[in-house]
């Protein structure tokens, strides 16, 4: 061969033994493959024939005989003893290095690397620096974000107002806005290492607006409106209390109700023309809308607010904010009568967030009817609510498809949404912590399925 003198085998060993050997390293392809190599040389091939039979390059087969020739089999094994370069931090000094860690919040890559440079006088790669991070036992996740307004005490200050309430008495709900969107964060997908991880994204920036019940021993509930004020909020409550009701008589009342969801301005006007027939919408507009107008004055104001085929966006919102303000009027008109009935089911009591709307005069007017009460979490404490984690983890589910339009949004939002939302592992942990009495001398276990006397 040019460039080198053909070398010969020793054989060390004798060709029946070297076989056995191949057999009994089947599962090691590293020695197994030296050995193929070996037993070639035996049969008198050349380097270059011997080694192209495992695939590798004639360099390397000439460093495998070396190694044979060498030691003999004892040769082909790598050395892993003080092979490598030498740390160029002691163990001393990698210990002080976790307790700098330890101290420190939000490190980057970045910084711990600068914190080597600064008090070990080492300058890393930044690629090392992250072996280092990994070897102290750290990993790199997304921050558990804290608000720094809140309360150091939040947890126990939730507890205290949740005391008087258990699962027997009582349906306990957690209740949270959520505006997705289609434009979230690029997601970490599988990609074979040579090609590129290609995520195709609708351009066009839309989202939704949506508000969550999770029933921890009631029904859940969603929905999506333009809004969530208090007219919605409402409107809302009230479902939630219907698909929560047992009373027939309740519930049929309830969807009566919560028809007038559909009510438009024109539906009024008409109404109030005697062009359509509906006794109980004349009634609520000329007593309890507008009280104090005849009925030419309020289809001159209902005029200015009507629909039509074709509205500017100004136009809309008017419309908009009219429809809701006699909305507000009705739905409180129509839930008062209820009160005393609603008395006969079980209190429903929601944990909320402190959103100006959930301290609206009217919504607690609205709840005391539907005999609902509000428990509102310490201020910026929504790490308190469980649901956040159901928002997590729809929109993690969500962030890997093409979201064709607002339609496609609002449908699969709401179906991961009743597929998750009454997974135990959201809220059991939080029921331990904050519905359970742990001073009693009852213990409730799995949401209260199974209970048990301490010993």
């Amino acid at each position: 061969m040019a460039g080198r003198v053909q070398l010969k085998v020793k054989r060390w060993i004798k060709k029946t033994k070297l076989d056995k050997l191949i057999k009994k390293h089947d599962q090691n392809p590293d020695v197994l493959k030296k050995l193929v190599f070996i037993r070639g040389m035996y049969m008198g091939k050349t380097v270059a024939e011997s080694i192209e039979a495992v695939g590798f390059d004639v360099s390397t087969g000439y460093r495998w005989l070396d190694q044979w020739n060498e030691r003999g089999y004892e040769g082909l094994f790598p050395k892993y003893k003080n092979c490598g370069r030498k740390a160029q931090l002691s163990d001393e000094q990698f210990k002080k290095l976790d307790e700098l860690m330890r101290d420190e919040h939000n490190l980057t890559t970045k910084k711990v690397h600068k914190m080597i440079l600064t008090h070990f006088n080492v300058d890393y790669s930044l690629k090392q620096v992250r072996v280092i991070i990994h070897k102290l036992g750290y990993s790199f996740k997304k921050a558990y974000v804290i608000y720094s307004k809140m309360p150091p005490n939040a947890a126990m200050e939730l507890k205290q107002k949740l005391r008087h309430y258990d699962l027997d008495t009582c349906l306990i709900f957690l209740l949270d806005q959520v505006a997705p969107q289609n434009l979230p964060n690029s997601p970490l997908t599988i990609c074979k290492k040579s090609k590129k991880n290609i995520f195709i994204q609708n351009p066009d920036k839309f989202s939704i607006t949506g508000i969550g019940l999770q029933g921890i021993n009631g029904e859940s509930l969603i929905r999506f409106s333009p809004n969530s004020r208090q007219k919605v909020m409402i409107s809302f409550l009230a479902e939630a209390r219907q698909i929560n009701s047992k009373n027939p008589l309740i519930i049929h009342r309830l969807a009566d109700i919560l028809k007038y969801e559909e009510l438009t301005i024109n539906k009024i006007i008409s109404t109030l023309e005697n062009k359509t027939k509906d006794e109980e919408l004349l009634e609520l507009i000329l007593k309890t809308v507008y009280p104090k107008k005849t009925r030419k004055r309020i289809i001159q104001d209902l005029e200015n607010y009507a629909e039509k085929p074709k509205m500017t966006k100004k136009e809309e919102t008017a419309n908009q904010n009219k429809l809701e303000e006699i909305l507000r009027k009705i739905y409180l008109k129509l839930l008062k009568p209820l009160k005393k009935f609603l008395k006969e089911e079980k209190t429903m009591v929601i944990v909320l967030d402190n959103y100006t709307v959930h301290h609206g005069t009217l919504l607690k007017l609205a709840c005391e009817y539907l005999n609902i009460i509000l428990v509102h979490l310490p201020p910026y404490s929504p790490k308190l609510n469980p649901i956040e984690q159901v928002w997590r983890t729809i929109k993690g589910d969500l962030s890997t498809e093409f979201i064709e339009n607002e339609d496609f949004l609002t449908y699969h939002f709401g179906r991961l949404f009743y597929e998750n939302v009454d997974k135990k592992s959201f809220t059991e942990k939080w029921i331990n912590e904050y519905i359970f009495d742990k001073s009693n001398d009852l213990l409730v276990a799995d949401i209260c399925e199974i209970a048990t006397l301490p010993i």
